[in-house]
């Protein structure tokens, strides 16, 4: 077993319609290599975020995203370990444009469980879970997610020397956060961003409780998003948290809420093994090797006796 860290990725989008119609210099967001620095703002002091890895170039390709995000993760996955990659940020800033996958909709939990043979089996799920899943216009976005989007891909692998190893790859794409004077989502849309707000609280509340000095009650069970990402959370995962950002004043505050979000994140120490079930062969061999141990250990004290 290793410990390690909960990897941090930074992602800013352009701006887009919305943010040049409200105007407003975009002065007070400086990039540092892979740190975000933030001006002194409405009587807030100036802050500091170093991420894993900051994309603040709009120019930034899905491949670039890709090599760095996931590549990693999928060899993770071949090799026998448990891998995450969620996306957390305000809606609109890019989430859903890098991840994809089945329902978690107000809520209620949908799950679809496929066997799948091939990559394009794969593909197809994704694409499938992208058609079911329920999107709204609001002011912000034209396509909002109004629900949350979990696609997860357990591998398992057989040698011929009877061996066998199991990772699993969970990928999830959480709805945005909403501030409803922004996004003017009224009746159904409305009761879905409650929902959505509700879910993502009790995501902070996780990361909050695992980020404490003493280790206190951790309340995964207070939401099913955070019931089903629970090993991903302190748990035996190797996750990375990708963060969707604008670079824009007219969401500087969702944009500092985020970062915080992630600078706390980036705290939490999962405690990784490999899914791995040794062979007789490999069994046998090991207890040959340990008895060998055991009678050179037993000669040696009986010479110093």
């Amino acid at each position: 077993m290793s410990d390690c860290n909960i990897r941090v990725i930074c992602r800013f989008r352009p701006i887009n319609k919305r943010e040049i119609a409200e105007g407003g210099e975009n002065k007070y967001i400086k990039f540092n290599g892979n740190t975000v620095h933030v001006d002194p703002y409405q009587g807030r002091k100036e802050q500091n975020f170093t991420m894993d890895k900051v994309f603040s170039d709009p120019k930034t390709s899905q491949q670039d995203v890709y090599n760095l995000a996931a590549r990693e993760s999928i060899v993770d996955v071949i090799n026998g370990y448990n891998s995450t990659i969620f996306a957390y940020g305000q809606t609109g800033a890019g989430k859903s444009f890098t991840m994809f996958g089945a329902d978690i909709v107000q809520e209620e939990l949908k799950v679809t469980e496929e066997y799948v043979t091939c990559e394009q089996d794969v593909l197809d799920l994704i694409k499938m879970g992208e058609r079911h899943r329920a999107t709204s216009s609001t002011d912000m976005n034209a396509t909002s997610s109004r629900s949350h989007s979990l696609f997860i891909l357990t591998l398992h692998q057989k040698s011929t020397d009877g061996s066998t190893k199991e990772g699993k790859l969970n990928l999830a794409d959480l709805a945005g956060s909403e501030k409803i004077r922004k996004t003017g989502a009224t009746g159904d849309t409305l009761e879905e961003a409650k929902k959505i707000n509700q879910s993502l609280s009790a995501l902070g509340n996780c990361i909050n409780a695992l980020t404490k000095s003493k280790k206190t009650h951790v309340p995964y069970r207070d939401s099913k998003l955070t019931f089903v990402l629970r090993e991903s959370l302190g748990g035996n995962c190797k996750t990375t948290l990708l963060v969707a950002c604008s670079p824009h004043i007219f969401n500087i505050e969702e944009t500092i809420g985020t970062l915080q979000f992630a600078k706390r994140a980036k705290t939490i120490k999962n405690t990784v093994k490999q899914n791995k079930q040794r062979s007789v062969q490999e069994l046998m061999a090991i207890i040959e090797k340990l008895k060998k141990e055991l009678s050179y250990l037993k000669r040696y004290s009986k010479a110093l006796e």
